[in-house]
């Protein structure tokens, strides 16, 4: 990657590009690793495009300090803004902003900054945490994170059946049979008429390769011996 020249970087490689401080090759190489480090959808992509900054010798951008950020910083350097000392509704509003433009980097800075303090709103934390459960690494941290979303399902009054299909994805992917039975049965009695429930549960067990025909058979049959219906055991 960094010996292949580019067309962006006027027929230099990176490594070229990069080291030649203060004229246009090195701003546009600077530039690309700005936009993948802010549009980048998923963490590691945004971590990658970190590293092939620090591979390149070319140093950490300074964070920036403003009161007003959607007014002051351009969207591509949202994820440097200090966040320490944000009135909360400009917290919210870069949350909100940087959600609806793609920018997942400095969403999900917000979202953090959101769920960590004592005077946002429960919808606030709700919205937060939404979007650091789609980030979340690991299936641990993702079942933490649905816990806390149930936690706040109950002060909203919100329907937790997408946090039960949601929870399902994680149980299926760890293969714990007990978490899975015991989710389905709960679908099954309190959102069985939710069509979009429904929908998200069908569309769950499709990409685990669950058999949906034996499941609702053996469902109705009131049994569902270990590993039937293509669950995992």
């Amino acid at each position: 990657l960094f010996r292949s020249p580019l067309p962006e970087l006027l027929g230099k490689t990176p490594r070229q590009a990069a080291a030649e401080a203060g004229k246009e090759p090195a701003r546009r190489v600077e530039a690309l690793i700005r936009e993948g480090e802010a549009a980048s959808r998923q963490p590691d992509a945004s971590a990658a495009w970190t590293a092939v900054r620090a591979a390149l010798g070319l140093a950490a951008p300074e964070p920036i300090r403003s009161m007003r950020p959607l007014e002051e910083v351009p969207p591509l350097r949202w994820h440097r803004v200090v966040l320490e000392g944000l009135e909360v509704d400009e917290l919210r509003a870069l949350f909100l902003m940087s959600l609806d433009a793609g920018f997942d980097l400095a969403a999900a800075r917000a979202a953090e900054a959101i769920v960590s303090r004592s005077d946002t709103t429960p919808a606030d934390r709700w919205e937060a945490y939404g979007l650091l459960e789609d980030r979340a690494a690991t299936s641990v941290e993702k079942l933490e994170i649905i816990g806390k979303l149930r936690e706040l399902a109950k002060t909203l009054n919100a329907n937790d059946g997408m946090l039960d299909v949601a929870e399902l994805r994680v149980r299926l992917s760890r293969a714990d049979e007990a978490g899975i039975m015991r989710l389905l049965g709960h679908l099954q009695r309190e959102h069985g008429r939710d069509q979009k429930v429904i929908a998200a549960l069908a569309e769950v067990l499709g990409e685990a390769g669950v058999d949906l025909a034996a499941l609702a058979a053996q469902s109705a049959a009131g049994k569902m011996p270990a590993g039937s219906a293509g669950l995992p055991v």
